[in-house]
């Protein structure tokens, strides 16, 4: 077992350092859906999925995501207010 290690040392750094590359990845992409960011930046002009849109429904849009995030803010700080009152 101890030969096959030393042989394969390098094989072995570089699968752990991919394997925290990847790790930080998801990590990042998971907080940003929770957030309330998505992988589109909220920009529908670049967007092919909202190409049927008019400029009303555009602006509509655009309004109720800034609520959403506005409000998962709010829930985030309030559960921060929570937690460091339960933890004092």
């Amino acid at each position: 077992m101890l030969n096959w290690l030393t042989a394969n040392y390098g094989s072995i750094i570089v699968f752990l350092i991919l394997c925290v590359i990847v790790f930080f990845v998801i990590r990042s992409m998971v907080l940003d859906r929770r957030s309330g960011r998505h992988s589109c930046g909220g920009s529908c002009a670049g967007c092919s999925g909202c190409s049927g849109m008019t400029e009303e429904q555009r602006k509509r849009f655009m309004e109720l995501q800034k609520k959403k995030r506005k409000a998962a803010k709010a829930a985030q700080k309030e559960e921060r207010r929570a937690a460091a009152k339960g933890g004092a």
